[in-house]
């Protein structure tokens, strides 16, 4: 039998540099490298926080979302409401909280008119807002309480020019509030507002006629219609919904001014990295990406509108540009700017 002339160590360190040199492409391979500098997460449960009351278009496309996002991620997520204040209290518990597993989910509206309406903030309306994803775009909807015997939009600013302070009215914060004063504005009509901490409680009280105008999202607003005691007058999107063929648009109405839809979506604070961000974003199309999803949005009144990190920060950049025209036109200056 032949034996070998090398000794002990030597055929010992020529395994060790034979394995090294296997495992060398593996080691330098841009996923290992990704999963060496990408840190666990999440680890451990997730927030979102809504600013607004159940029952509205966010918190039931938070609330389909979040079983998807728990069963891929592996932790456990709570939906909490935290409406009134003009969504600031919602905005400000979720900087506050500067935690990469706290997020603000809702209407990209409740936040983009800020920089515009208030001087001080509990956020950074630049820092503190790194967008996600998108999820959907709301449908806004105008409901006026059927016994009031006005059916249409034109109605309504016909009534409201003859009849000035009479009729009151009270939206959705944010970017609905901002567009109904535009709206108003430019039909020169009188119509004072009414504050409500979540807008949930409006939807009594148009069906009982202690509201003459509601103006929040089409799923809120859609069961007083259907009992009977609210009539739909018009929505504020570009097209038509499937769920009800039968609503205008406001441009159909003839008000082609008056058009806009929530863009809702989920935005991280400056705990989250861009690395994190994009990933999330990823991870939730991919679990929202199904027919039945969008069918279910679909029969909300919400059109699914689906976009990662980038795309939705586009979408939000091109809501603050529509913001500016109406800001414009109610003398309103833009109090906080880009760094």
């Amino acid at each position: 039998m032949l034996r070998s002339t090398e000794n002990a160590p030597n055929r010992t360190r020529r395994t060790l540099l034979a394995l090294a040199a296997l495992a060398l492409p593996a080691a330098l391979s841009p996923q290992a490298s990704l999963a060496q500098n990408t840190p666990a997460w999440p680890t451990r449960t997730i927030k979102l926080i809504i600013p607004l009351g159940p029952g509205s278009g966010a918190d039931i496309s938070a609330r389909m979302l979040a079983p998807r996002l728990q069963a891929r991620w592996g932790q456990s997520i709570v939906v909490e409401n935290r409406p009134g204040g003009d969504s600031l209290i919602a905005l400000g518990a979720f900087a506050q909280a500067n935690d990469d597993h706290v997020f603000f989910y809702g209407p990209a509206g409740t936040i983009t008119p800020h920089i515009f309406q208030h001087e001080k903030l509990p956020y950074d309306p630049v820092k503190d807002v790194r967008p996600i994803a998108s999820i959907s775009a709301t449908t806004l909807a105008i409901a006026v309480p059927t016994a009031l015997g006005i059916n249409s939009l034109k109605d309504l600013v016909d009534r409201a020019k003859k009849e000035p302070g009479v009729l009151n009215a009270a939206t959705a914060p944010g970017i609905a509030e901002m567009f109904w004063d535009g709206f108003v504005a430019r039909e020169v009509m009188k119509i004072p507002k009414v504050p409500y901490r979540n807008i949930a409680e409006a939807t009594n009280d148009v069906g009982e006629g202690r509201l003459q105008i509601m103006y929040s999202s089409l799923p809120m607003i859609k069961p007083g219609a259907q009992g009977g005691k609210v009539k739909i007058l018009a929505i504020t999107s570009a097209k038509r919904v499937d769920s009800d063929p039968d609503i205008p648009t406001s441009a159909e109405a003839g008000f082609g001014h008056f058009a806009m839809s929530g863009l809702v979506g989920m935005v991280g604070s400056r705990a989250v990295s861009d690395t994190l961000r994009r990933r999330i974003g990823t991870d939730i199309l991919d679990v929202t990406k199904d027919a039945e999803f969008s069918q279910k949005l679909l029969a909300t009144g919400q059109v699914p509108q689906l976009a990662g990190a980038d795309e939705f920060e586009k979408e939000i950049e091109r809501q603050i540009k529509q913001i500016a025209e109406v800001a414009t036109l109610l003398g309103l200056k833009r109090k906080h700017r880009q760094e």
